[in-house]
């Protein structure tokens, strides 16, 4: 029998390779800010959107009217859904 792919990832793994995808949005809002001259929104995707992934779209889609949250992921389907 086939182990399920999920089992293979614990919480800390995950934790710590979602937070440089975080620290990357944030980062990338903070340029598009910087860049205001330029008209094409700045399309978001998130990956893990637990208590830290949801600040960091709450606060991409705050800082600038020009960002589009265009996808989300996360293993717990009901932290996208929020």
């Amino acid at each position: 029998m086939n182990e399920s792919p999920l089992k293979k990832h614990n919480r800390r793994g995950f934790m710590s390779s979602t937070a440089a995808a975080s620290l990357a949005a944030s980062t990338m809002v903070h340029s598009a800010t910087a860049a205001k001259s330029d008209p094409r929104p700045l399309r978001l995707a998130v990956i893990g959107c637990g208590g830290r992934g949801r600040g960091a779209i709450d606060d991409s889609l705050t800082i600038n009217s020009g960002v589009t949250l265009v996808a989300a992921a996360d293993l717990r389907l009901e932290n996208c859904q929020r």
